[in-house]
């Protein structure tokens, strides 16, 4: 990952934020070669001005756009401080609505073979203020490039990165432990892979007194005999996982939450616990986490102090069948896929 596009809030008042996010760039760039190209994307959802008076007398498209250029060079570093960081872009758009903005954003990215898209989450103008609503949500399952998210608690990228990867196991989990070990190998990060056993019944429930029987994979079991077959094989599972990484020279480990806890509570605690530089999430739906795009994903972003890399859908669909083949994994992990 070596091309980041960053969506700078060229007019945020004050600029902590922004410079939150730098930290954070320059400290990944002295472990891994990074180019950063910072941008500012102005369009009508973006601009304070009135729509028709924007649009309606040409002469002010280059005048707010001048002073967008003015802004990013008052507020990035130059070269010598910051050599990762190419020229600020400004890129204006005609988009009326977030959906539009949100498939120019993602086209614009496409069309730059970004790597990633780097994104505050709570950003007041431009690009970045929607990132708490509807356009981070939009943006996420419909963008084809994986988005690194800075919320507001989130902290400098430290000189030992450790990776969280969050996982349900679920459609793409494989394509996204890849994706993960790539970083891992690339930033020379420990990898932790983490998977909260879903309670077989939404709510608490004392499993010691609920003694009625539920037809399981063709069986009459109690709500604690699934639990434990639960644990089981996703126990077999990020044991495979981890022993894969293992063997590809990465540090790893694993973590099976069985608490019952909330998702969203779990990985918050573990990230805090383990010291975690980097969440991954996959946009996906699955036992477990059956929301990533929604409220789970925004929570954790909120509540994390690290940033939260979020694989959406569509990449995995770009990366077309081989990704999810099975291809080059060692048999067990496969068999336990299967489990």
């Amino acid at each position: 990952m070596e091309h980041l596009i960053w969506a700078v809030d060229a007019f945020e008042e004050p600029v902590t934020g922004n410079r939150a996010v730098l930290e954070s760039l320059k400290s990944l760039a002295q472990v891994s070669p990074i180019r950063v190209t910072p941008v500012y994307i102005l369009g009508p959802v973006e601009s304070a001005l009135p729509l028709p008076r924007l649009y309606g007398d040409p002469a002010w498209m280059p005048e707010v756009r001048k002073a967008a250029e003015r802004r990013l060079k008052e507020i990035l570093p130059d070269k010598s401080r910051a050599p990762f960081l190419e020229e600020p872009q400004v890129i204006v758009h005609s988009a009326t609505n977030i959906e539009e903005a949100v498939s120019f954003f993602a086209s614009y990215a496409k069309s730059q073979r970004a790597d990633a898209l780097v994104v505050r989450s709570h950003g007041r103008t431009g690009v970045e203020r929607f990132f708490v609503g509807s356009f981070a949500e939009s943006l996420l399952f419909h963008s084809e490039t994986p988005v690194f998210v800075f919320g507001a608690h989130a902290k400098k990228w430290p000189a030992k990165p450790h990776i969280l990867l969050a996982t349900d196991f679920g459609d793409h989990a494989k394509s996204a432990f890849r994706q993960t070990m790539r970083l891992s190998n690339q930033w020379g990060a420990h990898l932790t892979l983490f998977h909260a056993v879903a309670p077989p019944i939404e709510g608490g429930v004392d499993l010691e007194a609920h003694s009625r029987l539920y037809e399981y994979q063709g069986e009459f079991v109690s709500l604690r005999q699934i639990l434990e077959d639960q644990i089981k094989h996703q126990t077999e599972r990020a044991e495979a996982w981890t022993e894969w990484a293992l063997r590809d020279g990465i540090a790893a480990d694993y973590m099976i939450d069985e608490s019952g806890a909330g998702v969203e509570n779990t990985i918050l605690e573990a990230s805090r616990r383990r010291e975690i530089s980097l969440i991954v999430m996959s946009a996906q739906s699955g036992p477990v986490i059956s929301a990533i795009l929604g409220s789970l994903t925004r929570r954790v972003i909120r509540g994390a102090t690290c940033p939260v890399l979020v694989y959406p859908r569509k990449y995995f669909e770009s990366l077309g069948k081989e990704a999810d083949s099975g291809k080059n994994l060692p048999r067990r992990e496969e068999d336990s896929l299967n489990v």
